[in-house]
């Protein structure tokens, strides 16, 4: 079970005054979440439809666009009292202490990378929350519909009055009413089209990787986990108008010398006088790869600095030569 971990951004968001509203599609039902807990319905494996920030009561942005091969599980009130192991930094506790991140690390493990294909989800996104594809569908719609009218009442009258354009302009309102009903439906083939096979030419990219790396020893989940981890750490902690970030696409991997480059497409959220602004701009990671301890052996657990090199005990958590944090269970570091 994943278990949500959001601590770094709620302490961002409730450093201003915020809260974040999120929507997910889990299977055929919608649930929402919101980071002031007066709404927490469980979530397993669900994609993520939109998002609202507001300032007490008022609704400052609303986003939409998100990846729907990136899946989201939040811990469920009925495992509350398990315990759970972080598999970030070990720690471990009961699940509940759990639903915030986790209370040693902070780290965010709740996220899930799939290679499904795309479906609804980019309908919702791209057509019915974007103005742009509904007036271009209504402008197509009533030049054709003005085409068909005009050439039926040209071709029948006897003679062409300001009656006859009345008629055609009546006629153009009639057709077209029906008409965009099923141009609106057809958008979803024409638009979407392209981009599914795009995005399912990625997803065939991506496989080959994930495959390719098992003969690495490299697992994805937990690669995954750890590139969450350290993203939080970065935007969060790095730039103080930053109260969120949403991974859009990822939109390449490559490995080379215990390196994983990944380029994504991402969005960042920003509170920057007392309005959100967002940017989104496609940006390279670099994750390098370090030794790393499962469990903790008695006497000195020596491993090296993912920074500086220098071999240090796993126990200290911290690099005696260059300061560099390090978590003993965590393999892949964000690059300086």
């Amino acid at each position: 079970m994943a278990i949500v971990g959001d601590s770094f951004k709620l302490k961002k968001l409730n450093s201003y005054n915020l809260i974040e509203e999120t929507k997910f599609k889990s299977g055929n039902q919608i649930v929402i979440r919101k980071t002031n807990n007066t709404v927490n319905d469980d979530v397993e494996n669900a994609i993520i439809l939109e998002k609202k920030y507001y300032k007490g009561t008022q609704l400052l942005k609303k986003i939409y666009g998100f990846d729907s091969r990136i899946t989201y599980s939040y811990v469920f009130n009925d495992i509350k009292d398990e315990i759970c192991k972080c598999p970030n930094c070990g720690y471990t506790a009961k699940t509940e202490e759990f639903i915030n991140g986790c209370s040693y690390c902070g780290t965010a493990y709740n996220i899930n990378y799939s290679l499904q294909s795309l479906g609804g989800k980019e309908h919702y996104d791209r057509i019915i929350h974007s103005n742009k594809y509904r007036i271009i569908t209504l402008i197509i719609d009533l030049l054709i519909s003005f085409i068909v009218s005009f050439n039926y009442i040209y071709s029948t009258s006897r003679t062409f009055n300001i009656f006859d354009i009345s008629k055609i302009l009546v006629f153009t309102i009639l057709i077209g009413l029906p008409l965009y009903y099923i141009f609106y439906l057809l958008d979803v083939y024409i638009v979407l089209y392209p981009i599914k096979v795009y995005k399912d030419k990625q997803n065939n990219k991506q496989r080959l990787f994930w495959e390719k790396m098992q003969q690495y020893g490299v697992i994805k989940d937990e690669f995954f986990n750890n590139f969450n981890y350290e993203l939080n750490k970065y935007y969060f902690e790095n730039d103080n108008n930053v109260i969120d970030y949403n991974i859009i696409d990822y939109l390449d991997f490559n490995y080379t010398d215990n390196k994983i480059n990944v380029l994504v497409k991402i969005r960042i959220v920003k509170y920057v006088n007392n309005k959100i602004e967002l940017e989104i701009i496609d940006r390279k990671f670099v994750f390098k790869q370090t030794e790393k301890v499962n469990e903790l052996n008695a006497g000195v657990n020596i491993i090296k600095c993912y920074n500086c090199g220098s071999s240090i005990n796993a126990e200290v958590g911290e690099c005696d030569y260059c300061g560099t944090h390090i978590n003993y269970l965590q393999k892949w570091y964000l690059e300086k």
